[in-house]
């Protein structure tokens, strides 16, 4: 027998722990709190289920359910994972209607019923450590969030601590019962999703390490008697527990597993075709690797315990077997489950969805599970060393959990669910067995209340003084005032503490504020999945939120609603949604009702759209115009959104310099406590057409109504083909990654922003790379995509080092001088907090050598003298004249006359060299506010104001009075085309160069008249 084996095997009920939570109360109390704590449970999973936009994974599952419900069938996709997510929602449906609510109830039940699993391990949480357990997981911001999704991570979370109960209960008890529900619990969890391999893995390899000795004793020759078979030679009768579970989870798997072969088939280049259905060569190849498998599983179990193993063999296969043949309906499914389930999921990792990077979970666990993950940690060095066989599995569980999620080449936020169940359950049993351990009537009478009820103020007053010299209030008079009074009543309670805190001792202090961490830190955890679940639940500001539906798309719902009731054409309306970039979902499955549904890719439209509602997207939307005719302005939302993604590339030297920076704190202090990013969040937009005379084809009141401009006839775009070219995509000298602004100094060399390679790169006239400088970072002469670059009349060279919100400044020759400005958000404000900014995109320099920065998210343009001091803010947020939204490009002409791309606004606005409002002009282009609509100015040598035109791929010019001129540019990739046109410039010779972001390129072009 194992060691450790007999200790577990006797594990009793555990006693009522003494003087704390439990201590006074029996059993029906217990009962009851669990019971009350479930119910809270349900109402946070269930309460509003159906407020958030349908991600375009839910649509798939909701939809594909809604088929079988109504009687389409349902044939097992791998891409979809395992069917048990569709028959159980279609029984749903069956019940309750077909509604978003209904498509998400099977998570949300399962991620209730988790909440009950730890009652059943009280033998080995403790009856504290299990409560603390539940109350972890029915609070837990990740469990909370993927409870109210139709995804199957939940019920494989609720499988899997199934399973553990299932495991342990064993190995307590013995009884037989414990195998057949987990037998039922593998089988269903395989037939839900493929992360099952990963948890038999790391439950089959701690209970084969555990047994190792059995095994080596157990699987041994016997002497051979007259007609013995090899496989009589292993004994495996009498297995203890763990073995015994560890062969169950082995021999219903290893069939499983047959696709092991085709991949390693794949790799020596003798692939297998296995689709519906597979040549004779090939299925018969995969049919016999499933059938020695299955012998050689069947072979084991058998001699293990026929009776036991044939019972438990009965129920996973039947389980298994009704499933994927959704009921004997489609008996493929069976081969496609057993094969192609592994196979395709071996294939997804060398794709790698996502990219996320290795460390992707270590920064998902402290944003969102800070509770668990701070006992835990502790909980993982305490129980490596002195724990018992139960605790160092919650330690080997958590440990091979994370490693084998980061490992694996896909990585997302719904996958942090099996990362973080590990996590609490092994801090539910240390906090368990500290609070047991503790005597709390003793703490008290030495102190211990005042520690409770005052460490919270100090720790809170500790962060907002930490907060407020890492960029808090607007001034430094603010932060000394506040900073000064905020010390002295840290010092006053800290000094009141003082005295309790040495009765108590080091030992007694960790114990009473251990109570006041896990108080502290589980209501963050509640403020958090609060935010995450119910406030940003398809808005991306959480990195939960993954390339969200956004909930724009059930508003135009709602109009196109409207809009049959009003035509009458009810549910025979017809409608078309471009196809393309997958914007086909989750349309399909809100418009699954609608009976004139087309779904055309129109990336080469070239008739009207037949639909009395269409949907284009933004990157078709240009060559639609032109057969739009019957319907009023589209008006752009963002179909799906999604994080700013700017923790890539994180370097172990990156992240040093990060941790040891200030404004840093502050920074993630605000993303921490209020979701503040710092970068503008992605997009991928749809333009929403309703018929002309629809009162829909209006702006709804929700989204927000940029100023119509007046009309204006845009002249008949100019042909102009360039003279030079230069670039290309890479990380390589001379080659770009999303180019911004760029520059010129007077010997007619060129500064080029190349903002994702995050630096500066400068060629002569005739494009040939002369030098770099940055890379991504926050020292001097590093950059986090930098967006402006202008020269001043020494040749300095000047960076807006956008989310560095600061300029740095250097000598012609790329070495670094001074830095100025930090992150302040001025509340949209021309003149608070001047000196800092919010985002600055461009630099531009009047004749005396003053400079302007637009401080695009405070919607406001900063001087400064030639020596970097602060001189004036100008605008502010709003619509008016000298007000600006998003203001981007600036450009100063020869007569010190300002002009600002006010970009939100779709205008150019003009000042005198005082700043004062001169005139204002439309830019019709500028429909957007996507992250890549920035455009800049420039003057030529005519006066004439230039203005990129990123999303209609031009370059549009104007007199200096706003009078139109011919445009020049299309989409394209040829010399007198161009992509996502956003820095632009004009040289000595009046050539206009122009930075693509789409192209990754430079090009000029000569003098257009």
């Amino acid at each position: 027998m194992p060691e450790g084996v007999k200790e577990l095997t006797v594990e009793r009920e555990p006693a009522p722990a003494k003087g704390f939570l439990f201590g006074h109360f029996d059993l029906s109390w217990e009962l009851a709190a669990y019971l009350a704590l479930i119910i809270v449970a349900a109402a946070a999973r269930f309460w509003d289920l159906s407020s958030r936009a349908m991600h375009h994974d839910e649509s798939l599952h909701a939809l594909y359910s809604w088929y079988l419900y109504s009687g389409r069938g349902y044939q097992h996709d791998p891409m979809m994972h395992g069917p048990l997510e569709f028959t159980g929602t279609a029984f749903i449906y069956f019940l309750f209607g077909v509604s978003e609510s209904t498509a998400r109830t099977l998570d949300a039940l399962a991620g209730t019923a988790l909440v009950a699993l730890p009652y059943f391990l009280r033998g080995y949480l403790g009856r504290t450590g299990a409560f603390v357990t539940a109350t972890m997981l029915a609070f837990s911001p990740t469990l909370l969030y993927y409870s109210r999704l139709i995804r199957q991570d939940m019920p494989v979370a609720f499988f899997t601590l199934g399973l553990v109960v299932c495991l342990w209960g064993y190995i307590a008890s013995k009884r037989s019962l414990y195998l057949y529900l987990g037998a039922a619990l593998l089988a269903l969890s395989f037939a839900t999703k493929e992360n099952t391999y990963i948890l038999v893995a790391i439950f089959g390899s701690f209970l084969f390490i555990w047994s190792a000795r059995e095994w080596r004793a157990k699987i041994k020759p016997v002497k051979a008697g007259a007609g013995k078979s090899g496989l009589s030679r292993f004994n495996l009768a009498d297995l203890s527990a763990p073995a015994a579970f560890m062969l169950l989870l082995a021999t219903f798997t290893l069939p499983l597993l047959s696709a092991f072969v085709g991949d390693a088939m794949r790799r020596v280049g003798v692939p297998l075709s296995l689709g519906a259905l597979p040549p004779l060569r090939d299925g018969l190849i995969a049919g016999l690797v499933i059938l020695l498998f299955f012998l050689v599983s069947a072979a084991l179990g058998l001699r293990w315990d026929k009776r036991r193993w044939l019972l438990c063999a009965l129920i996973f296969w039947g389980i298994y077997i009704v499933l994927y043949t959704t009921f004997f309906t489609n008996p493929g499914g069976l081969f496609s489950g057993i094969w192609n389930s592994l196979d395709y999921w071996l294939l997804q990792q060398g794709v790698k969805r996502g990219g996320q990077p290795f460390y992707y979970y270590l920064l998902m666990l402290p944003i969102y599970e800070f509770l668990p993950l701070a006992f835990g940690i502790v909980a993982w060095f305490y129980y490596a060393v002195k724990g018992d066989v139960f605790s160092r599995f919650l330690v080997y569980w958590a440990t091979a959990s994370l490693l084998a999620y980061s490992y694996a080449g896909e990585k997302m936020p719904w996958l942090t669910i099996h990362v973080a169940l590990p996590t609490i359950i092994l801090a539910g049993r240390f906090i368990g067995e500290l609070w047991d351990r503790t005597d709390w009537r003793a703490l008290k009478d030495r102190g211990a209340g005042y520690v409770v009820l005052l460490a919270p103020v100090l720790f809170f007053g500790l962060i907002v003084l930490a907060r407020l010299w890492l960029g808090g209030p607007p001034t430094v008079w603010t932060n000394t005032v506040a900073g000064i009074a905020l010390t002295v009543v840290v010092a006053i309670v800290a000094s009141i503490i003082w005295e309790p805190v040495v009765r108590l001792g080091l030992k007694g202090s960790l114990q009473t504020l251990s109570l006041v961490a896990f108080a502290v830190l589980l209501a963050f955890g509640i403020r958090a999945g609060w935010q995450a679940s119910y406030y940003h639940g398809d808005i991306p500001v959480e990195m939960l939120v993954y390339t969200q539906t956004s909930p724009e798309i059930p508003k135009v719902l709602k109009d196109i609603e409207e809009l049959s009731r009003q035509t009458g054409t009810g549910k025979d309306i017809r409608i078309t949604v471009d196809g393309e970039s997958g914007f086909t979902w989750p349309w399909a499955w809100y418009l699954r009702d609608y009976k004139n549904v087309e779904f055309p890719n129109m990336k080469n439209v070239a008739e009207p759209p037949k639909g009395l509602v269409a949907l284009v997207h933004a990157n078709n939307n240009e060559q639609a115009k032109p057969y739009m005719g019957n319907y009023g302005p589209g008006r752009r939302i963002p179909h799906r959104w999604w994080f700013p993604e700017d923790y890539r590339g994180l370097t172990l030297e990156r992240f040093s310099q990060d941790i040891f920076n200030g404004k840093n704190w502050g920074q993630w202090w605000d993303y921490f406590m209020y979701r503040k990013l710092v970068s503008s969040l992605g997009s991928e937009d749809v333009f929403v057409y309703f018929p002309r005379d629809s009162a829909q084809a209006q702006v709804s009141p929700e989204a927000p109504k940029p100023p119509a401009p007046p009309a204006v006839e845009v002249p008949r775009p100019a042909a102009v083909r360039s003279n030079l070219s230069f670039g290309g995509p890479g990380n390589e000298l001379g080659r770009f990654s999303g180019p911004r602004g760029i520059a010129l100094d007077k010997s007619g060399n060129i500064y080029v922003v190349d903002a994702m390679n995050h630096r500066i790169q400068k060629f002569d006239a005739s494009g040939k790379p002369l030098a770099q400088l940055g890379k991504q970072g926050q020292g001097n002469g590093e950059f986090k995509e930098p967006w402006g670059v202008a020269v001043d009349a020494e040749g300095n060279v000047y960076v807006a080092d956008t989310w560095n919100h600061r300029i740095q400044k250097f000598t012609p020759d790329l070495r670094f001088v001074a830095a100025w400005g930090e992150f302040a958000d001025s509340g949209g404000s021309a003149q608070r907090v001047l000196g800092k900014f919010y985002g600055p995109r461009d630099i531009a320099f009047d004749s005396s050598g003053n400079f302007y920065v637009a401080d695009s998210g405070n919607k406001r343009i900063q001087k400064f003298s030639p020596g970097g001091r602060a001189l004036a803010g100008f605008g502010g947020a709003g619509a008016g004249e000298g007000q600006f939204m998003e203001p981007v490009g600036i450009a100063i002409d020869a007569s010190g006359t300002i002009y600002v791309a006010d970009t939100w606004n779709r205008r150019i606005q003009k000042f005198d060299k005082d700043f004062k409002f001169l005139k204002q002009f439309p830019v019709p282009g500028w429909e957007s506010r996507n992250v890549l609509n920035k455009p800049y100015l420039a003057i030529d040598r005519a006066g004439n104001v230039l203005a990129a035109d990123p999303e209609n791929h031009r370059v549009t010019r104007f007199t200096s009075d706003g009078v139109p001129l011919p445009p020049f540019g299309k989409r394209g990739v040829d010399d007198s085309s161009m992509m996502l046109p956003i820095g632009i410039a004009v040289d000595a010779a009046g050539n206009i160069l122009v930075a693509e972001g789409g192209n990754d390129r430079v090009q000029r072009f000569p003098p257009v008249q």
